[in-house]
């Protein structure tokens, strides 16, 4: 037995390695998980604390960010998360060092750290006669020299536990001290003196977990570059705190503090405005994400069919030329004449003709109606050998060989005015898409040339000038205009054009 137990041992380690890393696998598999890309920052994108994610699928998720500045200060009412949000970033990085899939949305990068040091929970010890601030004073104090600019430091509740000025005072050393040493820090807080720290500081970012004012209910969300309220006041009340001690406390607070609370409160409004501003434009990029998949799947359609063409236009012409080959063995072991060699020679000419290219259609463009896969449209815009389109109720970029030019139906002229009649000598086109705009201006020249006006203005605003560009080629190649120019100051300047008409012999 002993000559095997250097190859038992050898199988154990190597079973044991295969059972951890089935392990890690199936961890992965029951909350999602996967590994962030690594990089020289934090920023995890829709980030779950791992053992909530696997308790609870629904576990809210969270971003946590330190990007431009290596350095988060968290504030805000208990319940909302601080901690959670601490705890996560902590675990999280370890676990990705550990080669263990961790539950990160899509997008999430996070930096390697040589070290992590924590500062978190209450800690009082009756065994060493340690109060809950001495502890983290022990705990601080051990890993204070050992940070560096690879070192991760978490701080939960920094400056708690002892009188809050001179905790407020200590906290803003220990994290001035840990800015001198360039170590990446996540820390949370409730001191005041710390979060206007936070505010003028180049090196923290303030942030803030989000709450329903009304509810009293946390959001779990981080909010950046803003200072969150304790909401103490809110809190007590909530909990059956007499209005008397409320009112008593407020006063208490003094003319200083209010002025703070009242920032406070101005500066969450602003809070819940940008979270409801970034909520609509959250709904206008899916709503303009779901017409780039209409045009997308347009576009594969189209191809699809233009490789569909290409293909049978081959097979087609393949069979041609096999049948070619055949014929021509044949009939040149029967061909005894020359005519009836000139007669073979014409009959698959006559084949041949099938095979060769369509004659040319006529270029398309703007304000010409056109068809795109059964659906017609008006051209706005031609720029590199592609058309800007109204195709039924949306405008797309095609490729100029994929449309068809349609003739629209004639429309009746109209009888000619007599001189002297009313008729309208200039037209409004502003606020109306180009397309619109080109139908009205048809209908507008064919009155006004019926009526015998020698000149008219045209007035469509300067904006981008994509309106003005389309007048100005669609009178270029109108048969009822003679020239046409920019009006002059008096008359309106560069948003109208005035197009001189020809008479009824020109």
């Amino acid at each position: 037995m002993g000559d095997f137990a250097p190859k038992i041992l050898e199988s154990f380690e190597t079973l044991t390695e295969i059972d951890l890393l089935l392990a890690k696998k199936r961890l992965a598999e029951a909350y999602g998980g996967e590994f962030p890309k690594l990089g020289d920052h934090v920023e995890l994108r829709g980030v779950k604390h791992p053992v909530l994610a696997l308790i609870n699928p629904d576990t809210v998720p969270v971003d946590i960010v330190l990007k431009e500045r290596r350095g988060l200060i968290l504030t805000g009412p208990n319940t909302g998360g601080k901690t959670v949000a601490l705890k996560t970033l902590g675990l999280v990085s370890l676990m990705v060092q550990s080669g263990i899939p961790v539950p990160v949305g899509e997008g999430s990068v996070l930096r390697i750290f040589e070290n992590v040091f924590v500062d978190v929970g209450d800690e009082q010890s009756l065994e060493q006669n340690l109060s809950t601030f001495s502890s983290h004073m022990t705990n601080i104090a051990d890993f204070l020299p050992k940070a560096g600019p690879e070192s991760l430091v978490l701080l939960d509740e920094l400056g708690a536990g002892t009188d809050p000025v001179e905790g407020s005072a200590l906290g803003i050393g220990i994290l001035e001290f840990l800015r001198r040493r360039e170590a990446w820090i996540f820390a949370n807080t409730h001191h005041t003196p710390i979060k206007v720290y936070a505010v003028n500081s180049d090196y923290f970012v303030p942030a803030s977990v989000l709450f329903d004012r009304e509810t009293l209910r946390p959001l779990y969300r981080i909010a950046y570059n803003t200072v969150g309220e304790s909401m103490a006041f809110e809190v007590a009340k909530r909990c059956g705190i007499p209005d008397e001690v409320i009112e008593i406390a407020r006063r208490n607070v003094g003319e200083l503090g209010s002025e703070y609370m009242s920032a406070m409160e101005k500066l969450a409004d602003y809070t819940r405005e940008y979270e409801k501003k970034l909520s609509e434009l959250e709904k206008l990029r899916e709503e303009l994400e779901r017409e780039k998949g209409k045009y997308e799947e347009l576009y594969r359609e189209y191809m699809e069919f233009k490789r569909r063409g290409w293909k049978e236009a081959y097979r087609e012409a393949k069979n041609y030329l096999r049948r070619l080959m055949e014929e021509g063995r044949e009939a040149l072991k029967n061909l005894k004449t020359k005519e009836d060699l000139e007669s073979f020679i014409r009959e698959q000419e006559k084949q041949l003709e099938l095979f060769a290219p369509r004659e040319e259609k006529e270029p398309v463009k703007v304000g010409d109606s056109v068809e795109f896969m059964g659906k017609r449209g008006k051209v706005l815009q031609i720029k590199d050998g592609r058309a800007y389109v109204a195709l039924e109720g949306m405008k797309i970029w095609i490729d100029l060989d994929a449309l068809k030019r349609i003739k629209e139906e004639k429309k009746e002229r109209p009888k000619p005015v007599p001189k002297g009649s009313l008729a309208r000598s200039e037209i409004n086109l502003i606020g109306m898409d180009a397309s619109t705009a080109l139908i009205e201006l048809e209908k507008f020249l064919e009155e006004a040339h019926a009526s015998g006006l020698k000149s008219v203005k045209i007035i469509h605003g300067v904006g981008k000038g994509i309106l003005k560009r389309a007048v100005h080629e669609f009178l270029s190649k109108s048969d009822k205009v003679k020239f046409y120019r920019e009006a002059y100051p008096r008359e309106g300047g560069s948003g109208v054009t005035v197009a001189f008409l020809k008479g009824p012999e020109e």
